[in-house]
């Protein structure tokens, strides 16, 4: 392994009163290292020490008939300690929607949680993590919007799902980094706005030429801004050809340029994977770095990661602990509230995605 990867989150359960025997805190130490598989970050110390927070998580969950869905770059003890669904943005939306349960807590950044509350209103959505951001949700408002509507009128706004609902309502479809090609190929007319994501917009406007003018908002992700093609080709120059390189389409240009396959994280976990099982284990990963800590705990084979990931920060606020106080007792600001005129507008929004995605 060859990949730099942040440190593990330093959380310790003495401070709370649990009633949970040694030994069942021993077999979920075991559970938890063996489901993380990075047995020199996550040793059996680490794990007996999260173990009574996660024992209760779960013990909440069933009691209070919770749904806890976590994006896949959420650290490595909530995706495999108390998640029961881990996926990428895209995904999460349908999944919140289509959950039995009535409570659901999202462990991810604001703008996810907001759109769980759009797809189910009637459900309770809980976000232990009010301050975790967006560079590019935060990046882009409703007035901004409104005013390139009026610089192009009748021209179709898609909108990156990394938005927050006020923006989602101005706009005529959200996309995906999994769907955001398929989906403005098939809006009406041959002119789009797309928001916030320069860098995707760059791709969009370089996959549809000829077909759509594509104009851009100046929006980025922190996190895949960081990565530049100069530094992808060091890395192959280092390693040689026989190097992988997987980038998420949030990168610029020239990083895409480089890239021998392009995807949303959840994409970019089943490519390594499957260069893997095929005797290519050398890749190279654009994204963040809880795509590479994925992927060491669900390859079979072994792989040799290369390069260095880029921690998002609003994503690594959550902790244990914040799930279990949101679950424990809920703050008010942790309680995802929309207004009900802004949610009927984001959900056509929505719909629409799932429409034309499908």
């Amino acid at each position: 392994m060859s990949l730099p990867l942040p440190a593990i989150p330093l959380l310790r359960a003495e401070s709370h009163s649990f009633s949970y025997s040694d030994e069942e805190i021993e077999a979920e130490a075991v559970r938890l290292q063996e489901a993380i598989q990075q047995h020199q970050r996550w040793p059996l110390e680490t794990c007996r020490g999260i173990a009574p927070l996660t024992l209760e998580i779960n013990r909440l969950k069933k009691e209070k008939d919770v749904f806890l869905i976590a994006h896949t770059y959420q650290t490595p003890d909530i995706i495999y300690g108390v998640a029961d669904e881990v996926a990428d943005s895209y995904t999460l939306s349908k999944a919140a929607r289509d959950a039995s349960q009535q409570t659901i807590l999202f462990s991810s950044v604001r703008f996810m949680a907001e759109t769980a509350k759009i797809v189910s209103p009637h459900k309770t959505v809980i976000h232990p993590s009010p301050e975790a951001g967006c560079s590019l949700s935060d990046g882009i408002t409703a007035q901004d919007v409104r005013d390139l509507r009026a610089q192009y009128p009748g021209v179709p706004v898609a909108c990156y799902i990394n938005t927050t609902a006020a923006v989602k309502a101005e706009c005529d479809v959200s996309v995906t980094s999994s769907n955001y090609l398929r989906i403005c190929e098939r809006l009406p007319g041959d002119k789009l706005i797309f928001v916030p994501d320069r860098f995707m917009g760059a791709h969009l406007q370089k996959a549809l030429q000829g077909k759509k003018e594509v104009i851009v908002f100046d929006g980025e992700c922190e996190v895949h801004a960081v990565f530049t093609g100069e530094k992808v080709r060091q890395w192959r120059q280092r390693i040689g050809d026989n190097l992988s390189i997987l980038a998420h389409p949030e990168c610029s240009a020239d990083v895409l340029e480089e890239a021998d396959f392009v995807g949303s994280s959840e994409k970019l976990i089943h490519e390594a994977i499957r260069l893997g099982k095929e005797g290519q284990p050398d890749v190279m990963l654009i994204t963040e770095c809880g795509t590479a800590e994925r992927i060491m705990a669900e390859a079979e084979e072994e792989l040799n990661l290369y390069g260095a990931c880029v921690m998002c920060r609003h994503m690594k606020v959550t902790q244990l602990e914040d799930i279990l106080q949101a679950l424990q007792n809920p703050r008010d600001d942790q309680i995802i509230e929309i207004d009900s005129e802004v949610i009927i507008r984001a959900q056509h929004n929505l719909d629409e995605m799932f429409r034309l995605a499908e």
